[in-house]
């Protein structure tokens, strides 16, 4: 599997966690982490609007010291919706999809 590929399959896991995984959306993005991001890293995307948008989700979920539940337990819901649209939006980017206008 090309580069690119593993990268496209972890964000497609991601997606699908995000938005049909067990749980409220803090325990779905605590699960975001062994699915996706600990599988990849920031020369994995291809500019750096992606890699800016992946550092951040990363840097989210990994922000407080010991654990990603611990990062998870301390983010409320407007944190919490926040990194999960940054997701979804780096989701966008890397299968070039143009989001739609409400």
């Amino acid at each position: 599997m090309d580069e690119s590929s593993y990268k496209r399959e972890k964000m497609m896991a991601g997606v699908e966690l995000l938005a049909t995984g067990r749980g409220e959306l803090r325990e779905r993005l605590e699960g975001l982490y062994p699915t996706t991001l600990m599988r990849l890293k920031p020369d994995d995307f291809e500019d750096s609007d992606q890699r800016a948008l992946f550092e951040g989700v990363h840097s989210a979920i990994t922000r407080e010291p010991g654990s990603v539940a611990a990062s998870i337990a301390a983010m409320d819901e407007i944190t919490a919706k926040k990194v999960a649209a940054d997701f979804f939006e780096l989701f966008l980017r890397v299968f070039r999809v143009q989001p739609y206008d409400e």
